[in-house]
C-alpha cells in the first residue's frame, strides 16, 4: 500500500518548520544606547549575537550600528564643575 499523500503546510510539516532554531547574527550596540536581554546587559560598542530579526528590528530602531552607514557624531555634553572649587 502506497503511503497517503500528506497536503502542504499540513499542521506536522508546520510544527516541524517552528522548531528549527532561529538564524542567529551578530551586532554592535551604538554609541548612547544599551541591551538588556534579561540575561546580560550590552553598553555602547559591546557586539551581541541574537536572532537576525530581532538584529533587524533593533537596528532599525538605532540600537545597533549598521555597517558601513555613516555614524551620527556625539559630542561629549556639557562639562559642569561645582561653584567654588
Amino acid at each position: 500500500m502506497a503511503a497517503p499523500n500528506k497536503a502542504a503546510g499540513a499542521p506536522e510539516e508546520t510544527e516541524a518548520l517552528s522548531q528549527q532554531p532561529e538564524q542567529l547574527g551578530r551586532g554592535t550596540v551604538a554609541k548612547g544606547r544599551s541591551i538588556d536581554d534579561g540575561k546580560a546587559k550590552y553598553g555602547p560598542g559591546t557586539e551581541v549575537e541574537m536572532p537576525v530579526t530581532e538584529i533587524q528590528r533593533l537596528r532599525k530602531l538605532g540600537y545597533l550600528i549598521t555597517p558601513g552607514a555613516p555614524q551620527p557624531s556625539f559630542g561629549d555634553g556639557p562639562t559642569f564643575i561645582k561653584a567654588g572649587l
